[in-house]
């Protein structure tokens, strides 16, 4: 079958009456993970603490039907579709679903995406973002290797 890549942003409607950030995020990884491997799909979230930006890569139907799904997601609202498009190989093909959080150990990887220190995926391409993601999936790689202390990025 035929891969294909479906790249959107969304604002992040996360409940701070619901816990931390980041058990929030981890509860969606963890479901992510699980859904994906089900289904063969792969990709990385991104979360700056204002938005959303994840990549999915599978069989087109797949991606779309998991897209349905997500819009349904109360934890995020006015979410845009960048991209659909046919990819003859993953780049993420190592993620079920991959976590990258904007902070101080990612922010050397966010810093050639930002406008006066905040990020505006809604003018950004699908390129770009791509290229964002990517960035940040190799910084955590590489932190991983350098460091062995070191868990999800």
């Amino acid at each position: 079958m035929p891969l294909s890549r479906l790249i959107y942003y969304s604002e992040s409607q996360l409940d701070p009456n619901k816990g931390p950030a980041i058990s929030q995020l981890t509860d969606i990884l963890s479901a992510s993970t699980r859904n994906n491997k089900l289904v063969n799909v792969t990709g990385a979230l991104v979360f700056d603490e204002f938005w959303f930006i994840q990549i999915l890569e599978g069989e087109r139907g797949i991606i779309l039907k998991t897209f349905e799904r997500l819009k349904n997601d109360e934890r995020h609202s006015n979410i845009a579709l960048v991209e659909l498009t046919d990819i003859k190989g993953r780049l993420f093909g190592n993620w079920w679903m991959g976590l990258a959080i904007r902070n101080e150990t990612t922010q050397a990887a966010f810093a050639p995406y930002l406008r006066g220190g905040n990020l505006y995926p809604e003018e950004m391409s699908g390129q770009q973002i791509l290229e964002l993601t990517q960035n940040v999936a190799q910084f955590g790689y590489d932190r991983q290797i350098n460091d062995t202390t070191t868990g999800a990025v």
